[in-house]
């Protein structure tokens, strides 16, 4: 039985967020219970876009992991487990500056076709082997790393989007 009913909520949970819970009541006390894609935020506040492009994106609990750990800096990232699709989605972002990161394996396929869009502020490689991409980056200036661990690329993409914002 439904018993989902409108609720103020306080006004630190963002709009996206409310339309996504559900409010049951178990034992005539009220809970608040998040959806499984609490990590996901649909509203852009920033200035800039980072998008990361991954087979196992939502199929991996590494990359969840990775992606709860990138909400501690950034509040919008848009997804993508298709090179196609996210290659759609640069090129419709035409006045935004975007921040890739894609997977090794993607990288091969999805740096030749966007490097030299103008949106591509920087493209960031999160692989496991650091020496298989290593030609990319001499090929490709917009490359600014390849990265194993994700908390140096967390840093390193935090770097760069304060750099690039204050111009």
């Amino acid at each position: 039985m439904d018993t989902s009913e409108n609720v103020p909520l306080p006004p630190s949970i963002p709009y996206n967020m409310i339309r996504r819970m559900n409010l049951s009541k178990n034992n005539s006390e009220s809970s608040l219970s998040y959806p499984p894609n609490i990590l996901r935020c649909d509203i852009n506040l920033e200035d800039f876009t980072v998008i990361w492009v991954d087979f196992l994106i939502n199929k991996s609990d590494e990359c969840l992991e990775t992606l709860k750990h990138f909400r501690t800096v950034i509040n919008y990232i848009k997804t993508f487990d298709n090179i196609n699709e996210c290659v759609d989605y640069i090129i419709e972002c035409s006045t935004e500056k975007l921040f890739l990161i894609t997977s090794g394996l993607f990288s091969l396929d999805i740096v030749p076709k966007i490097h030299s869009l103008s949106q591509i502020e920087y493209i960031y490689i999160f692989c496991f082997n650091e020496n298989k991409y290593q030609q990319l980056t001499i090929n490709y200036n917009k490359i600014h790393g390849i990265f194993i661990d994700r908390n140096n690329l967390i840093n390193k993409l935090k770097e760069d989007i304060i750099k690039s914002t204050r111009n």
